[in-house]
């Protein structure tokens, strides 16, 4: 799920992680087309979680976990419009279901342009060198607008964009029955037919606790949400780190917002 792949070139990161020579110097996640190797492309085929001739992503997961995956469309010549990606329903054994609705979420990715060098990470000023395009943000699509995206998406502001990611969230709920589940996922856009994608969940015989036994933990400096999200009263700043605690803890994480501030 936490693969990266470029959203002009369609080069997967870690390919290249694996196989690029140094050469060059860089860092293996600055070079800034994630350079084509001998393996280039090979996810496009196969993965540890998909299969292009069969069609199918295949996951598996516990009771109370959550499994992620991405769908990444690539454009031919002409852009497209109106594109996003559905989940249905995850049939099961004996008659239990998944429901994609209660259970499901898709986000957009969104890229950001950064640097290859610092000379000090924690001053802006000095970064420097070739710079490169990573998939880092996530976009609900229940957030206003974004339900449907263009390929290129002007938004993005990714000159040349060529792929879009897509980033799903599937949490199989407490003492789901064990088994295989099978669903259907469909990309579709304006005014091309509609792709399908087989979709099978792998059900454990067991649930993960609701206490966690390692605490995962997302650094934070300073609040920063009031600025980040203009809120404008002590009671929006306490709403908008409710939210964000609780999506940390959907994902077994725990945020600790720092008071102070980092020095060097």
């Amino acid at each position: 799920d936490a693969n990266k792949v470029h959203p002009i070139t369609g080069n997967v990161l870690e390919e290249h992680y694996w196989h690029r020579q140094d050469e060059k110097g860089y860092p293996y996640f600055a070079a800034p087309s994630y350079e084509k190797g001998p393996r280039s492309g090979t996810f496009r085929d196969k993965s540890t979680i998909w299969d292009a001739a069969a069609r199918r992503v295949s996951l598996r997961a516990a009771g109370n976990e959550f499994v992620a995956f991405q769908v990444i469309v690539e454009k031919g010549a002409e852009p497209i419009k109106g594109l996003g990606v559905a989940v249905s329903d995850l049939a099961g054994p004996e008659g239990a279901k998944i429901d994609a609705g209660r259970n499901v979420d898709v986000f957009v990715e969104h890229y950001i342009n950064v640097f290859s060098r610092a000379r000090d990470p924690w001053k802006l000023e000095t970064y420097y060198g070739d710079r490169f395009w990573f998939p880092d943000g996530l976009i609900p699509v229940t957030a206003q607008g974004w339900d449907r995206v263009d390929l290129p998406e002007p938004r993005l502001n990714v000159a040349g964009q060529t792929v879009q990611g897509f980033w799903i969230d599937l949490y199989v709920p407490h003492k789901t029955k064990a088994g295989l589940y099978r669903g259907k996922l469909t990309v579709s856009a304006q005014d091309v037919p509609a792709q399908q994608l087989d979709l099978q969940l792998e059900v454990l015989p067991w649930d993960l606790s609701d206490e966690l036994s390692f605490i995962f933990e997302l650094n934070t400096y300073g609040t920063g949400f009031a600025e980040s999200f203009r809120a404008r009263s002590q009671d929006q700043v306490a709403r908008i780190e409710e939210a964000f605690h609780k999506m940390a803890h959907e994902h077994r994480c725990t945020l600790n917002i720092f008071p102070g501030k980092p020095t060097t």
